[in-house]
């Protein structure tokens, strides 16, 4: 599996666990997506992915700072794996 579609599958474990309400499983997707994002955006051929994602990121944090993790689900289903995936 690629490191691609690491983030992605992260993503979407984190946004299903999220959508269910269990915010703990979903932390730790989170967790498991931003460590698998991180790796996959230090590539300097992944410089484009991280152009795409990153006006997103404050969105992101903020909304789970917040405590809405519906809102962090949508990010990461609709905003994030799209781009991350085009790029």
């Amino acid at each position: 599996m690629s490191t691609t579609q690491q983030t992605l599958a992260a993503a979407e474990r984190a946004a299903r666990a999220f959508r269910l309400g269990m915010e703990a499983q979903g932390n730790e997707a989170f967790v498991a997506f931003v460590d698998a994002l991180t790796t996959e955006l230090a590539n300097p051929a992944r410089a484009d992915a991280a152009a795409a994602i990153a006006p997103l990121l404050p969105e992101i944090i903020e909304a789970q700072r917040r405590g809405d993790f519906l809102r962090v689900a949508d990010l990461l289903l609709h905003e994030i794996s799209p781009r991350l995936a085009r790029s």
